[in-house]
């Protein structure tokens, strides 16, 4: 239970890379959480509509988004270190001075299982032919791997960390290790068992010894399924989907924001050529999982990199690690668990299950700006906020100088007769705010939340380097 004088506060720590994995710059600073941040934690924990069963379309929860992305800036995007004028962060703010690159992803993976198809290969019967004049067989008991035809329904579809499945022979949870595409035109594909080692291809319904080829055509199905189901309601459901079908402020997203770098597995790589079909439909295709020198092919770009994610977490030493918590939320266990039987605890023996929920008082969000991003040959970086949108506020304007305060955020210097502006609507049905109050938009809706926003002296990102910023959120008992 929280005390009287319970607060939040964090530590962002910044390290910066050269093309070559030197470190050129590290830095430890606090950071300042918002009144919009510290409103939002409030409003994930109070939901009006709420109904345990949660399936009643009109009874779905209805929580703000949660903080998704992380993003950078300029200041006041002056071209020297020595023009600057970054404002100092404060609990007003509502977006960065002035936002530049993509927001990087800290969420692990919001992908759908729908956003990748299960194919079905047909294996052709042994014996086969390779390049070489050499017979081989595509599919057979004892071996831990099978073989297929270099083409495009290996480089084009397959990829590490797909489940195989061809009934009879081979057991269920068995994985796509690795594939090798250099073998006289001839595709090996590695087959693992749920717990990584090599996965053998059984005898089939006739229990056939070890060295037996399967001498007819087979289908065997792949399918991509370490991905998150849909979080929300809809043939659409996705977490960061927006509004539905899309609008100017909050465009829905589409197959090729893997590209963009707006969504998918963290860490994961996404086929981004035009062949064999196009870019739009190799976005689709399940990524590769594995080591940059393992990809298929130079047309596969990572999504964020395997250390990008946001996690609970607790302290030890020096270090920040994953704190896996000591107990776990849930019903009471004299309670009927709604999401399994409908009927009253009074028909029935009690049925609740406890949650996953962790313990702890501190969440952990990490993300790397990766070479390119910024796209230009120099960045000096010099603030960095947590929001809960991939897409900075359509309403941010950068072009206007508002009296001798320019466009950072606070409202200081304003005559009376427009010491705040007119009001502009808020996201959420009749709120308003006044356009020139410290931190807002300045027009438009206000349809998304910084939780914290931090200064500093200026980091300079050429090109080529990365930009790895861990952000710690505590919430602290400060009664004396």
């Amino acid at each position: 239970m929280l005390k009287d004088n319970a607060s939040i506060k964090g530590i962002v720590n910044l390290v910066l890379r050269d093309q070559h994995g030197r470190v050129k710059q590290h830095k430890t600073i606090r950071n300042a959480v918002t009144e919009d941040g510290i409103a939002h934690i409030i409003g994930r924990m109070i939901d009006t509509n709420q109904d345990r069963n949660g399936k009643d379309g009109a009874k779905q929860h209805i929580l703000p988004r949660m903080m998704s992305h992380m993003a950078i800036g300029t200041g006041n995007n002056a071209a020297t270190a020595g023009a600057s004028s970054v404002v100092t962060a404060n609990t007003t703010n509502r977006f960065l001075q002035t936002e530049i690159g993509n927001r990087v992803q800290v969420m692990k993976d919001t992908s759908r299982t729908s956003d990748y198809a299960a194919y079905d290969l047909t294996f052709p019967a042994a014996p086969q032919v390779d390049n070489a004049a050499n017979n081989y067989n595509p599919i057979e008991v004892g071996q831990t791997s099978i073989k297929l035809a270099t083409g495009s329904n290996t480089t084009g579809t397959l990829r590490s960390g797909m489940t195989v499945t061809l009934t009879d022979y081979i057991p269920v949870g068995t994985v796509i290790g690795e594939i090798t595409n250099a073998d006289n035109g001839v595709s090996t594909i590695t087959l693992l068992d749920a717990s990584g080692n090599a996965q053998a291809i059984q005898g089939g319904p006739n229990s056939d010894p070890s060295g037996t080829a399967v001498n007819s055509a087979s289908n065997v199905t792949f399918a991509y399924t370490g991905v998150v189901e849909a979080l929300t309601t809809g043939a659409n459901g996705h977490p960061f989907r927006g509004k539905a079908g899309g609008t100017d402020d909050d465009p829905a997203l589409a197959v090729t924001d893997y590209y963009a770098g707006l969504r998918g597995r963290v860490g994961a790589y996404y086929d981004t050529s035009s062949s064999p079909a196009d870019v739009a439909a190799n976005s689709k295709l399940a990524p590769f999982v594995g080591e940059d020198a393992d990809k298929p092919s130079v047309n596969f770009t990572q999504f964020g990199t395997d250390i990008d994610g946001i996690f609970q977490g607790t302290r030890v030493g020096t270090s920040i690690v994953e704190d896996t918590g000591t107990s776990t939320e849930g019903y009471h266990p004299d309670e009927n668990d709604w999401n399994r039987v409908s009927a009253p605890v009074s028909s029935g023996a009690p049925n609740a299950q406890r949650g996953s929920k962790k313990t702890g008082n501190r969440i952990v969000f990490i993300a790397t700006f990766k070479e390119e991003n910024p796209n230009q040959a120099t960045t000096l970086v010099r603030e960095a906020g947590i929001f809960n949108s991939r897409i900075k506020h359509r309403g941010f304007d950068t072009s206007t100088t508002y009296a001798a305060t320019g466009i950072d955020g606070s409202n200081a210097g304003y005559t009376a007769a427009n010491t705040e502006g007119d009001l502009i609507d808020a996201v959420g049905g009749g709120a308003q705010v006044r356009e020139f109050s410290a931190g807002s938009p300045r027009g438009g809706e206000i349809n998304q939340t910084m939780l914290c926003r931090t200064t500093f002296d200026v980091v300079t990102k050429a090109q080529l380097d990365t930009l790895q910023i861990t952000w710690s959120v505590q919430l602290a008992d400060q009664t004396p």
